[in-house]
């Protein structure tokens, strides 16, 4: 099994601490999951991770939109549904973790959506934030 840990800072980083931390406590969570795919006691351990993704995931989410807001990011609205979208699966794979198949297909589906959002959705509000940041410089400065 490969551990998304040890790849998350040079592939994965936005460059906004907080929210580069708490992306490094996502794929920890994910760490657990695929950890517990891999012992005698799997799908209690693979429960109690989702469930830690799951809070840790509104968390994080939360604090993603208070600086979307504050930043009045033009497509907060997208983003959130997003995120919707996500919590939704995490609730309905919560229900379907018995099936050793389906706890591996939970594994991919949760890397591939967090790296993609992250590449993606992620990579674009940091953008936009850091040309706002400029635009507030300039009209200190100007």
């Amino acid at each position: 099994m490969t551990h998304l840990v040890s790849v998350w800072k040079s592939a994965f980083a936005v460059g906004i601490q907080e929210i580069d931390e708490e992306h490094q406590q996502l794929f920890e969570c994910l760490d657990a999951i695929m950890l517990s795919l891999n012992t005698p006691a799997s799908r209690a351990q693979a429960t109690e991770a989702l469930e830690r993704l799951d809070l840790y995931t509104r968390t994080h989410f939360r604090v993603e939109e208070a600086l979307m807001r504050l930043f009045d990011y033009p497509d907060i609205d997208a983003h959130k549904r997003e995120h919707g979208v996500f919590i939704e699966k995490i609730a309905e794979l919560r229900k379907r973790i018995v099936d050793e198949d389906v706890s591996k297909a939970i594994a991919a589906f949760l890397t591939n959506w967090l790296v993609e959002h992250i590449k993606r959705a992620d990579t674009a509000y940091v953008a936009y934030f850091r040309e706002r940041s400029k635009l507030a410089l300039l009209a200190k400065t100007g």
